[in-house]
């Protein structure tokens, strides 16, 4: 049921002529699948075709969408590209880029509805504490076992027990009280001169009586990110002191153990200053480079602040720099940012092929794009729609 689910959510319809392709049944407008476009739309025809609302190749009739949609779905269709020549409807994947299946991205998104599943109906409360563990700049192993102590489902041995199986209820490493969250990582006496030391604030207020993640969540009000960080590293080197016990193998002392927490903590925002500091540095910008004399140079850019603010541009220069042609227009609504660059990309070489330009050069700061056009392989999503139409501009243009 829960791959039905999936598929229903990630099979698409990618546009060509709209021929084959029901307007109010089919999954083909972004970001709203066919329940949500019949309980919004203004009027419904159920057998209604999207070759009826484009008026054109290439074109959308605006006029037909705001017959049968509202403003906001009729943004979502218009960010689809058509091809200006006929072409078939076909199916895509919406899940990967290239919307070609993959088992991977299948798995991951029934995962993802698992656990988003399993936490909306258990602890619907607490929203806020998630979002702070799963933002947090550590090892994901970290994070997640953080998540499995608020969710309470480590390897206690009062867990065990009630699974049924035989062990001691007893902490391995002290043998004075059941083994609990509480106790095994906050109030066991042989925690206590460690935590003093590491100085966390509100780790002596923790209760018993008081659930986990009742206590994670009021602490979390007390605590920044560099509180939240040092006490999930400690509670993660706990953890694994634990186990260390009950195997029977031979731990440090508290003193040695506490140098090789803060030596992690430390080194972990070291690599974090690091990478801040390599993203906000600000690098020079290269030097526009002149293409060969008998050939001309296309730049195109693209810019989005929002779904309907949009536009790209375009500069033609020859060998010497001299510009001989140049636009910058609003662009229709896109649904990504590597839609908005391809189509920049088009609209510089069909801008190239009005002005007579015979032999080109294009250049870009979309990565993804640029290597796509590169790429031998073929992608089934939207986005294909644009690279076709760049591809056959490419057989006139060199």
């Amino acid at each position: 049921m829960a791959g039905k689910k999936v598929l229903d959510r990630g099979i698409a319809r990618r546009i060509g002529d709209g021929q084959t392709t029901l307007a109010f049944k089919d999954n083909w407008i972004p970001n709203f699948p066919p329940n949500e476009v019949l309980s919004n739309s203004i009027k419904q025809c159920h057998n209604l075709l999207v070759c009826t609302l484009i008026s054109s190749p290439g074109v959308w009739n605006r006029d037909a969408l705001s017959v049968f949609f509202p403003p906001i779905i009729c943004n979502n269709i218009l960010s689809i590209p058509l091809a200006k020549a006929p072409k078939e409807d076909s199916w895509f994947w919406v899940l990967t880029p290239t919307g070609q299946y993959s088992v991977k991205s299948g798995y991951k998104e029934i995962r993802k509805d698992k656990i988003a599943g399993f936490q909306d109906s258990i602890f619907p409360q607490f929203t806020s504490v998630w979002k702070r563990i799963w933002n947090l700049q550590l090892p994901a192993k970290i994070k997640f076992f953080l998540w499995r102590m608020c969710r309470e489902i480590l390897p206690l041995c009062t867990n065990l027990v009630k699974k049924g199986v035989d062990v001691d209820l007893r902490y391995p490493v002290c043998k004075d009280a059941d083994e609990t969250i509480h106790h095994a990582i906050l109030n066991c006496e042989h925690l206590q001169d460690l935590w003093s030391s590491l100085s966390v604030p509100f780790i002596a207020e923790s209760d018993k009586d008081v659930c986990f993640i009742e206590w994670l969540k009021i602490a979390l009000t007390q605590w920044d990110d560099s509180n939240l960080c040092l006490f999930a590293i400690a509670a993660y080197k706990i953890w694994n002191r634990r186990n260390e016990v009950r195997l029977g193998s031979r731990i440090p002392p508290l003193s040695v153990f506490k140098d090789s927490i803060l030596s992690l903590w430390s080194e972990l925002e070291t690599l974090q200053e690091s990478s801040d500091r390599s993203s906000n540095h600000q690098s020079r910008p290269s030097s526009w480079l002149p293409p060969t004399f008998n050939r001309l140079k296309v730049n195109v850019d693209a810019c989005k602040r929002s779904d309907l603010a949009t536009g790209f541009g375009c500069v033609i220069r020859n060998f010497q720099g001299r510009v001989l042609g140049a636009f910058a227009r609003r662009a229709p609504p896109c649904a990504s940012v590597d839609l908005l660059e391809a189509s920049a990309v088009l609209a510089g070489m069909e801008f190239a092929c009005d002005l007579h330009c015979s032999i080109i050069e294009v250049e870009g700061d979309c990565q993804n794009v640029m290597q796509r056009l590169n790429s031998q392989s073929r992608c089934l999503s939207p986005l294909g729609t644009v690279l076709e139409g760049i591809f056959s501009i490419s057989l006139v243009l060199v």
